[in-house]
Parts: C-alpha cells; structure tokens; sequence
C-alpha cells in the first residue's frame, strides 16, 4: 500500500508542476506583450494552483481570472494583461 500511495504522491507532484510550468510560461507570454489573454483549460489543480498563480501574475504585471466550473469544484485560469489608463 505505501508503493501505491509514493506512486499516486508523485504523479499528483509531477502534474502540479506541469500545470505550474504552464502557468509560468502563459503569466510571461502576456506579460512579453505577445498575447493580450492566455485560456489554461483543463488544468487537474488549477483551482489548487490559484493563490501562486495570482503571486506569480502580479510579480510580472499581468493578473489571473479564475472560470470556475459549474459545480466549483476547479477553475480554467485565463492570465490577462491589466489594461493601461489610456485602455480603460
């Protein structure tokens, strides 16, 4: 049972870190200026990624809107540019 549980232990890690790279890599695309919005759908722990997401967002300048699901039990996360004054 404790083979089973370090697999499941390091599969949940290995995913999180995935999605965290991609978040990285959408929060410095926007941030670059080349994408106004990123859409990360059908993140596993976008929901448990939120809070770091959101530091790691405004770090660069950039901010992150949660879509939560219907039965809110996880989020997409759109990282969007913050509009200037002269945009708003």
């Amino acid at each position: 049972m404790d083979t089973l549980d370090a697999r499941t232990r390091t599969a949940v890690t290995t995913v999180l870190d995935g999605e965290m790279r991609l978040i990285e890599d959408a929060v410095r695309l926007v941030a670059s200026g080349n994408a106004p919005r990123v859409t990360l759908a059908g993140l596993r722990f976008g929901d448990a990624l939120l809070h770091r997401a959101t530091l790691i967002a405004s770090e660069h300048g950039v901010r992150i809107v949660p879509e939560w699901f219907d039965d809110e039990a996880g989020a997409d996360i759109v990282v969007e540019a913050i509009p200037g004054p002269d945009e708003r």
